[in-house]
């Protein structure tokens, strides 16, 4: 069940960037129960609305902001940053139910760099700005809906409000279809496609004859297809990057621009490929294996932490994923497996053959005596 929570500030304040939570749609009212408002909006994400009262006298401002919980246990915050239009930095107040006694509370919040990275824990704390009273009210029950995990809109949820004119300016974020079209791409090429390819290359080479290249040209075919659709998906992500300029998240762009620097110096190495009686090709063998192995191993990790940027940790496409990986790695599993079954067998018939032709140069030898 969703419950509408208004959050009333009066603060001395003049333009500022809001933060809200987790809020329903909503249309905007400058009337609360308690009093009402000179001026009203609905913000551009969420369905939040702000409500409020501007006194150029004194330079105070009385705003009430209203959200939603998507459940009982759901929180609503919102919050100013006086640097720039940004979580980071926010001074923010939390609406959410008291777990004990059930009473609904509103704590204050500095979400600070620290905080954002995990490397410190999320502590209420007095705010730094002149805040002079705070209040959080449960308004209304309103139509239940299936609760969802934290999506793009939730963390990039910030406008610039001008409340002298009304005026809002969105900070702007990539298309839904756009993040879609970066994420199937970047799934199907780093986190299927490349896999595959590297194991053709490991798996389908012994079960060709010595002379044939069809595992070469099986293995570079998928290889290249993956690398060109990863190639477009890395190319799109530095699009939504630069239309969202408000909105980051370091680890997974930082294993993005590894995994494709690994994939463009494997795609170089192939031009720099010695030939086979060449002394320095064990190593560039050696080279391309390992640099291979781990761009497979940072797409794969990257496609699962893709799903929690887009808000699909729990979702049925991270299940069809892991299915598919997880249907991959078994075959990988039994495929070497097998591998090295065939290899002992061949160690044992190869040593068995040396064992007879060592009799066979013994008794020779004793035939000439």
């Amino acid at each position: 069940m969703r419950q509408t929570v208004l959050l009333l500030l009066l603060l001395v304040v003049a333009v500022f960037a809001v933060l809200p939570g987790r809020a329903a749609a909503g249309r905007c009212t400058t009337s609360t129960p308690w009093k009402t408002y000179d001026k009203c909006i609905a913000l551009p994400t969420q369905g939040a609305t702000l409500a409020w009262t501007y006194d150029a006298r004194n330079a105070t401002l009385d705003a009430a902001f209203t959200g939603s919980f998507i459940s009982p246990s759901g929180w609503v915050a919102w919050g100013l940053n006086p640097d720039r239009p940004a979580m980071t930095g926010a001074r923010v107040l939390a609406a959410f139910s008291d777990p004990t006694t059930g009473a609904l509370l509103a704590l204050p919040f500095l979400l600070s760099a620290d905080v954002k990275l995990q490397s410190s824990p999320l502590v209420s704390r007095p705010l730094d700005i002149p805040l002079l009273s705070s209040s959080a009210s449960l308004l209304s029950p309103a139509t239940p809906r299936r609760s969802t995990p934290t999506d793009a809109s939730d963390l990039a949820s910030h406008a610039t409000v001008d409340i002298l004119t009304t005026a809002t300016e969105a900070s702007p974020t990539a298309s839904a279809a756009l993040q879609w079209l970066h994420g199937s791409l970047n799934a199907l090429s780093w986190g299927l496609l490349l896999p595959v390819g590297a194991a053709v290359a490991r798996y389908l080479r012994p079960c060709c004859a010595s002379s044939s290249p069809a595992w070469f040209y099986a293995h570079a075919a998928v290889q290249a297809t993956g690398y060109t659709m990863g190639a477009a998906g890395f190319a799109l992500g530095l699009v939504m990057g630069s239309v969202s300029p408000g909105v980051t998240y370091r680890l997974h762009r930082g294993l993005g621009v590894a995994a494709a620097t690994a994939g463009s110096l494997q795609t170089l190495a192939v031009f720099f490929r010695p030939k086979t009686t060449n002394r320095y090709r064990k190593y560039w063998k050696s080279y391309h294996h390992l640099l291979g192995y781990g761009c497979v191993v940072v797409g794969v990790v990257n496609v699962f932490q893709g799903f929690e940027v887009m808000g699909l940790g729990g979702s049925y496409w991270k299940l069809g994923y892991c299915l598919a990986l997880a249907a991959l790695i078994g075959a990988c599993v039994a495929l070497e497996v097998n591998a090295w079954v065939v290899f002992c067998r061949k160690q044992e018939e190869d040593k068995l053959m040396r064992r007879e032709v060592e009799d066979v140069v013994v008794k020779d030898r004793t035939a000439a005596f």
